[in-house]
């Protein structure tokens, strides 16, 4: 049998990062939604319905994602390492400007320390 590449390939650039916990009562902390978007293994979770997230509009779903960012979380032995970009695409560089979709679906940009 001829070798082939795997489908979908292993490696391919990420461009986005959704956020594995949503807090609606910062900064508390105590009402959280765990996997939003769901996971399909290791822990499987369900997604969620869009009315768990109870503030949308200060909620961000899905925000660019660099290697900058990663490493200053201490995310940097993700699968996905090495597939995203080295610094901020959009802008500054310090302070980092990244693109943030939010749960009532609109899109702005904010500036992070790192």
């Amino acid at each position: 049998m001829p070798p082939t590449a795997p489908q979908p390939p292993l490696r391919v650039p990420v461009s986005y990062f959704s956020a594995a916990v949503i807090t609606n009562d910062p900064p508390v902390g105590a009402d959280t939604v765990l996997y939003p978007f769901g996971r399909s293994n290791t822990p499987y979770a369900p997604n969620k319905r869009h009315t768990t997230i109870r503030r949308p509009s200060e909620t961000w779903a899905m925000m660019d994602i660099d290697k900058q960012y990663l490493t200053e979380t201490g995310t940097t032995g993700a699968t996905y390492y090495n597939c995203v970009a080295k610094l901020p695409v959009h802008g500054s560089v310090r302070p980092a400007l990244r693109n943030y979709l939010f749960y009532d679906w609109s899109v702005r940009s904010m500036r992070m320390p790192f």
